[in-house]
């Protein structure tokens, strides 16, 4: 196990940087359900050039922590327990850091760019290319944030454990997949996304 502190600055500065620092007032004002009726938007989300921001500083981040700043071997020696809970817990404030979101009162975001971003950043490529694209589909026939992001979870850590067995990063990938759907449901409040055209009304 290597620790390189430099790496560690920048991967928490990227990973922790709130987006909505990035948002316009007209997107802030744009508020829209990914619910229900109104679905999953990607194409409006795609739009949003602050979601490929996210997309470039969660890979970049995640990459920078797990393959630079630390470096798990096969096995995780007794030291690695206590790098690998840091690791985690890194992922897991910055994860809360862009779900959520204080305007009126209090949103949660939807990062899709973000965690997917962190899942190519942790596992191999064509692993998180799975999960995304199984997210994708169940939650856009399902118009919901909420099962992309479940099934996007479980798919990493199902192609995880026939690939890799027990690894950990497809377990930090799915587990932080899941924590958007974790907030919302804990604060009851539904999964939202910010972006630029039609706005939505505030509730």
């Amino acid at each position: 196990m290597t620790f390189t502190i430099w790496c560690l600055g920048v991967s928490v500065i990227l990973l922790w940087t709130p987006v909505y620092l990035f948002f316009s007032s007209d997107i802030r004002d744009r508020i829209v359900d990914t619910q229900g009726s109104n679905g999953l938007p990607l194409l409006r989300i795609a739009a949003t050039w602050q979601n490929w921001l996210d997309l470039l500083r969660g890979f970049v981040g995640s990459w920078l922590l797990f393959h630079h700043t630390f470096h798990f071997g096969p096995g995780l020696e007794n030291g690695q327990y206590y790098m690998l809970a840091l690791v985690g817990a890194i992922l897991v404030v910055g994860v809360s850091i862009q779900v959520v979101y204080f305007r009126r009162h209090l949103f949660c975001l939807c990062p899709v760019f973000y965690l997917a971003g962190l899942s190519f950043g942790l596992v191999d490529w064509w692993m998180a290319l799975y999960g995304l694209l199984a997210g994708l589909f169940f939650g856009g026939i399902s118009n919901s944030s909420t099962l992309f992001f479940c099934f996007s979870a479980g798919t990493l850590a199902v192609a995880g454990y026939l690939f890799r067995g027990i690894d950990v990063g497809w377990l930090l990938a799915s587990g932080t997949m899941l924590l958007p759907v974790v907030f919302s449901l804990s604060v009851q409040e539904s999964l939202v996304a910010a972006m630029r055209r039609r706005a939505l009304n505030e509730e």
